[in-house]
């Protein structure tokens, strides 16, 4: 999986991949050139090992011993576990036990918040410069990253794992698309 997503995504990604589609004003097939090696490497990488695995299972190649080395490379092992995964999980603090602290894991955290922090400055300055907005003072940048770190805060309690920050590719998607408004997404304006 590895070696196909270093392959798709580094040596790859210039190669344009025709894609034929049917044009109506022609009457006739065209095709268009698509860099899919730049956009989809990961998604490749794991759908090409993965269907490698379903072949080899399928043909018995892999063992069909769980204790035999290689058993667990089959697509049948966990089929089922979807299946059984219940459709709706309620998060509650203390779900995963009581909470750790410990010194590598304070400076982890630590690193993570500092640059999430960095981060989060960049984007509120990005953000209104593509808005056409004033830069933000510093009080509301400060209390952009109160309330991001709160909204850290219990998200960790109720064992989310991830945190509630501001996200830099929906600041890409403002550059490109150019619609800094929320009256675009509310139909009664």
């Amino acid at each position: 999986t590895t070696f196909l997503i270093v392959l798709f995504s580094q040596y790859l990604r210039n190669i344009p991949v025709p894609i034929p589609y049917y044009s109506k004003s022609n009457g006739k097939w065209q095709y268009s050139r698509a860099y899919i090696f730049q956009i989809f490497p990961v998604l490749f990488g794991i759908t090409i090992s993965w269907l490698i695995c379903y072949i080899l299972t399928i043909t018995n190649v892999f063992p069909s011993s769980p204790k035999t080395y290689g058993y667990l490379a089959r697509t049948d092992v966990k089929g089922n576990v979807l299946a059984r995964a219940p459709w709706f999980r309620f998060p509650y603090p203390g779900q995963w036990g009581m909470p750790t602290v410990s010194l590598e894991g304070v400076f982890g955290i630590l690193a993570g918040v500092i640059s999430s922090m960095v981060e989060s400055v960049g984007d509120y300055h990005a953000c209104a410069r593509l808005s056409g907005a004033p830069p933000p003072p510093k009080h509301a940048i400060n209390r952009g990253i109160g309330i991001e770190g709160i909204g850290c805060l219990l998200a960790g309690a109720w064992g989310t794992g991830n945190g509630t920050t501001s996200y830099s590719e929906n600041v890409g998607a403002l550059g490109i698309t150019r619609v800094g408004v929320q009256d675009i997404t509310n139909p009664d304006t």
